[in-house]
């Protein structure tokens, strides 16, 4: 099991953020924090657990880009 405070430092922040996209970062945080919760009180900590949580981080870093790029004004 990893700390409260190591949760945060992983998944806790997201990059600066355009105004009116921080609602769905903020959704799209909350919806993987329920799943990091999940697997980090239910999984002994062994190596799949910890792989488990470095693909989560991997997956969110991911899908907030992928956010961003979906909600960003299109430039032409």
């Amino acid at each position: 099991m990893i700390s409260p405070e190591e949760i945060e430092k992983r998944f806790g922040s997201t990059a600066t953020n355009p105004e009116g996209t921080k609602n769905q970062h903020e959704e799209l945080r909350a919806l993987i924090l329920e799943v990091v919760h999940f697997v980090n009180s239910r999984c002994s900590y062994e190596r799949a657990t910890s792989m488990a949580l470095t693909e989560l981080e991997t997956a969110s870093m991911w899908a907030h880009k992928a956010l961003a790029q979906t909600l960003a004004p299109h430039r032409h």
